[in-house]
């Protein structure tokens, strides 16, 4: 670290510092986004709703589809760790 690097860490580190802690809170809302189990209890909570009636079942497709690609890319997520 040279001399403007010393000068100016009292500015840079607080800044690094804020970038590490919101990309570690981008990555827990993303595992959590993704997560397969949690994805396949929603649509097991969509599927109740459709047997009580308060969810049409073109509404649920909608929703499948959508949980249904969270799903894949949660579990190609997995694949890659």
């Amino acid at each position: 670290m040279g001399l403007f690097g010393l000068l100016f860490s009292p500015f840079t580190l607080p800044v690094k510092g804020a970038v590490a802690v919101i990309g570690k809170l981008n990555d827990a809302i993303e595992d959590d986004y993704y997560d397969p189990h949690q994805i396949k209890q929603q649509l097991e909570r969509l599927s109740a709703q459709v047997d009580a009636g308060t969810l049409s079942e073109d509404a649920y497709d909608e929703l499948e589809v959508s949980l249904l690609e969270r799903l894949r890319v949660g579990l190609g997520r997995i694949r890659r760790e």
